[in-house]
């Protein structure tokens, strides 16, 4: 398994985790009033992101598997 993909994404999976934790922090405090969709927007593309990720690496390895 290629782990030089995930290494080069967790940084991006963590800012926008951290991300999603701010923005619930503001909008809990009051500061925003944006909708809850747009609030857990970072977390659902942290999600997005795990899932296409393990995609990629799944057909690199079934196609060196299957050569």
């Amino acid at each position: 398994m290629d782990f030089f993909l995930a290494k080069m994404l967790a940084p991006l999976v963590y800012l926008l985790a951290l991300l999603g934790a701010v923005f619930i922090g503001i909008k809990l405090g009051g500061y925003i009033n944006w909708s809850w969709w747009l609030v857990t927007a970072p977390w659902s593309a942290v999600a997005i992101t795990i899932v296409i990720t393990f995609i990629a690496l799944y057909r690199r390895e079934y196609e060196n598997f299957s050569k």
